[in-house]
């Protein structure tokens, strides 16, 4: 979220309110509700649910995959068969530092599992990896239309469609009254209604 969000939310801060400081950081959701609890983070976006009477929560978006590759380095047939995408190098964004991430998680679901040849905590990285090698990876379709056309990758339907948890925004109660946080939730929401326009 950080790589499709912070830019423009930048952007509007320098702005309109350039007072207010930023920063994105990574978390899992086994640690994020403790992140708010102590007041850490003022607002979490990401699969993540409300956690108790502790959070507010909102679907921001629903969110699917696409396959990304480099053209010039790998030759697919499309639309590309469930054989051929489970036998491919794949490279993975993971939070965790393991070579498995949310994708290896729904893939379990179906009862299959990915040909993972490299893992990374970075969208980025991941593009950066695509673009230098014949390997494959399922992204977001909003990361991947937004950034793929940058390194020269081709974005394709992923064979199967996967159940993905919503985008959603969360935020400690104790903040939900309080004016910057509501300012900083309100531009979130409008960036995600601009996308979702796009």
């Amino acid at each position: 979220m950080e790589l499709l969000l912070v830019p423009e939310l930048t952007a509007r801060l320098r702005t309109e309110a350039p007072g207010i400081r930023l920063l994105g950081r990574p978390t899992t959701s086994d640690g994020v509700h403790r992140l708010l609890d102590d007041g850490e983070f003022d607002l979490a976006i990401g699969c993540f649910e409300a956690n108790a009477q502790r959070h507010k929560a909102e679907i921001l978006f629903e969110q699917d995959l696409s396959c990304v590759f480099n053209p010039a380095l790998l030759t697919l047939k499309e639309p590309l068969g469930m054989d051929d995408y489970l036998a491919l190098p794949h490279v993975l964004v993971t939070l965790t530092g393991r070579l498995q991430g949310c994708l290896d998680r729904a893939l379990d679901e179906v009862d299959s599992k990915l040909n993972v040849v490299t893992a990374a905590t970075e969208f980025l990285t991941v593009l950066s990896t695509v673009e230098r090698a014949p390997v494959i990876s399922t992204i977001p379709t909003r990361m991947a239309r937004l950034h793929a056309p940058r390194f020269g990758l081709k974005v394709i339907p992923t064979p199967l469609k996967l159940l993905l948890p919503s985008v959603s925004l969360v935020w400690p109660v104790r903040l939900d009254q309080e004016p910057v946080s509501d300012w900083v939730r309100t531009q979130t929401r409008a960036i995600i209604s601009k996308m979702n326009h796009c």
